[in-house]
This record gives structure tokens, sequence and C-alpha cells, in this order.
């Protein structure tokens, strides 16, 4: 390359020095913008027996549930919205997701409850099957019908007082 065009090749990367500072200080300014920081003031009274790593499991488990609120809030505010209106989520969208059910009680285990389901239902199939008023003068029929009613019973019993 000759000396010309080693000096063009300098401008050019000087240049490229200035926009891209050019380019850092302007984005800078709307950093804010895209990103929120939510401070939470807690009294040291509050955690005093916090060890480190409770307190940024504390945090951790704080940013969580607000990430939660703020897509439950976007949710409802989508549900609302008439099709050609702009998005704006209020206050009052924020109150109704922090409150909301799914907000308050944590999930609960769904297959545990199917295991029962189950149980239930093959049980009282067998217990209508063993229903037979002729074959009850055998003890062991009779016995077998009053197991398999009682886990029949027992366990829709706790699906009526475990439902959600």
């Amino acid at each position: 390359m000759d000396s010309n065009g080693n000096k063009r090749l300098t401008e050019f990367i000087s240049i490229l020095k200035v926009y891209k500072d050019y380019f850092r200080n302007f984005a800078s300014l709307f950093k804010d913008v895209y990103k929120m920081n939510i401070n939470f003031d807690i009294p040291d009274n509050k955690v005093i027996n916090f060890s480190s790593g409770a307190k940024k499991e504390l945090s951790k488990q704080s940013c969580r549930i607000t990430k939660e609120i703020i897509d439950e809030a976007s949710r409802i505010e989508a549900s609302r919205r008439l099709s050609d209106a702009g998005s704006e989520v209020t206050q009052s969208n924020v109150k109704e997701a922090a409150t909301h059910p799914r907000m308050i009680f944590s999930r609960k285990k769904i297959w545990p409850n199917k295991i029962v389901q189950g149980i239930a239902f093959i049980s009282s199939l067998i217990a209508g099957g063993l229903f037979d008023t002729e074959k009850f003068s055998n003890t062991s029929t009779v016995l077998w019908f009053i197991f398999v009613l009682f886990i029949a019973i027992s366990s829709n019993m706790y699906l009526i007082f475990n439902q959600e």
C-alpha cells in the first residue's frame, strides 16, 4: 500500500473511533428507558438473622415475583384493551396482578392429584363390580368389597378436600 492509502486508512479508522464514541454516548442516554431498577427498603431488624446466602436468595425470589407480577399485569391489560387502542399498564392492573390468586398460592403439584384420581376411578369401578348381593355369602368377597370401597371413598374424599 502506498503512503496515500495508509493516510486514508488512518483517517477512516479515526472517523470510526469518533462515531463509536458518539454512538456509545447516544446509547447511554437511553439505557434507563429499557431497564427499570427496583429497590426495596427493608429495615435491618427484619433481616438481622439472614445469612448472606439467604439475602441473595431473597433478592433473587423478589426479582422473580416482580417479573411474574409484571407479566401478569401485561396479560391483564392486554385482555382488557380494545384492538385499536394503545397499550398502557395502569396501577390498577399491577394491583390486580399482585393480588391475583395465581400470585398468592404456589402451584400445587399435579401428578399426585392425578394418581389419586386414577386410584379413585379404578377403585370405584372395582367396588361396583364386586357389589353383588348373591356373592356376599362368601366372606372373602365381602372383605374385598369393603376394602376396595374404603379405598374408593378415601381417595374421593381426599380429592374433594384438596381441590384447588
